[in-house]
C-alpha cells in the first residue's frame, strides 16, 4: 500500500479545506498520515487517517524551534518512509522540504500565500525566500492558488518555472455549499470571516463598523479558525464560510482585500467587490 505524509500547521488547513483530499485518498486505497499539532484530531481522523501530534508555532520567529520542527520532520519521515509527502503553508512547505530532500523523499508543496513576510519586504522577506530556496529546490510540484503569487517565486528564482502548478484557488465542495436565496428582510447584514491581518483589511473593516455604528446600523463580528478571535456573532451560523470560494458557491457577494489572493476569487467567482 502506497502511503501518503501530509504536514501541516493546524487542524483547519486538513479538515476544513483539504477534507475532499483526503477522503480520496482514502477511497482510493492510500494509507494517509497527517502531521498537525495536538488539538482536536478526532474528526480528521475519522476520515480514514493516523495522526502525529507534531508542535507547530505557525507565528514564532524563533531559530530554536524552527530547527525543532525540522528535526521532527526528519524523524517522522525516517520512521514512517512515505511514498511521497506533501505540504502545506510556509513552515511545513519549508523544513518539510529540507527534511524530505535529506531523506530523498518526494516532496510537494502548496503555497496557499505568501504572507505577511513577502507583503512587507525587508529583511524578514529575504529570510523566508532563502528558506524557501532551500525547502522547495527538489519539490517535485509547487502548487499556487493564482498566478500573482506563483510569478513573484518564479521571478525571485525561489522556485524554477517548470515546478510552479498554478490552481483556481483550493477548489469548494459544491454540495456542502450549495446556492442560498438571499433573505427577504429588510435588515442587511455584513459578515466578516477571516484571519484579524492588516492585510486582510481588517483596519479599513473597524473604519467601516464605526461609521455605520454611528448611523445607528447594526453590525455583527466573526472571528476565525485559527484561534484570532473577535467577538463571536450570537446568531448561529450552521456552516460557516471559511473561504471565499465557500461563500461565492453559497451566493453571498463579497467584499475582498485587494491582495492577490482575494482579488484572483472576486474575478473568478464575479461575486466580489
Amino acid at each position: 500500500m502506497k502511503k501518503v505524509l501530509i504536514l501541516s500547521n493546524h487542524f483547519a488547513t486538513i479538515y476544513k479545506f483539504r477534507r475532499e483530499l483526503v477522503e480520496k485518498l482514502v477511497e482510493k486505497g492510500y494509507e494517509v498520515v497527517v502531521s498537525l499539532p495536538e488539538g482536536d484530531n478526532k474528526e480528521i481522523e475519522a476520515l480514514g487517517v493516523r495522526i502525529i501530534e507534531t508542535y507547530v508555532d505557525r507565528k514564532s520567529l524563533n531559530p530554536i524551534k524552527d530547527i525543532k520542527l525540522f528535526l521532527d520532520y526528519l524523524k517522522i519521515i525516517k520512521k514512517e518512509k512515505p511514498d511521497i509527502a506533501i505540504g502545506y503553508t510556509i513552515k511545513p512547505n519549508i523544513y518539510g522540504g529540507m527534511a524530505s530532500r535529506i531523506r530523498k523523499t518526494p516532496f510537494i508543496a502548496n503555497v496557499t500565500g505568501l504572507g505577511s513576510a513577502y507583503y512587507k519586504g525587508g529583511m524578514l522577506k529575504k529570510i523566508v525566500s532563502t528558506l524557501y530556496k532551500v525547502g522547495l529546490k527538489k519539490a517535485k510540484s509547487v502548487f499556487f492558488e493564482n498566478v500573482q503569487n506563483a510569478q513573484v517565486m518564479i521571478d525571485d528564482k525561489t522556485i524554477t518555472k517548470e515546478q510552479a502548478v498554478v490552481m483556481n484557488g483550493a477548489g469548494v465542495n459544491l454540495e456542502r455549499f450549495s446556492f442560498s436565496p438571499m433573505p427577504k428582510d429588510d435588515i442587511t447584514k455584513f459578515l466578516f470571516v477571516g484571519r484579524v491581518m492588516e492585510e486582510k483589511g481588517v483596519n479599513e473593516l473597524f473604519d467601516a463598523i464605526k461609521k455605520i455604528k454611528s448611523e445607528g446600523i447594526k453590525t455583527m463580528k466573526r472571528g476565525d479558525c485559527f484561534g484570532e478571535k473577535m467577538q463571536d456573532s450570537k446568531e448561529p451560523i450552521p456552516e460557516p464560510c471559511d473561504n471565499l470560494y465557500e461563500g461565492a458557491s453559497a451566493g453571498e457577494p463579497d467584499a475582498d482585500p485587494d491582495c492577490k489572493g482575494s482579488r484572483a476569487v472576486g474575478e473568478l467567482s464575479q461575486r466580489g467587490f
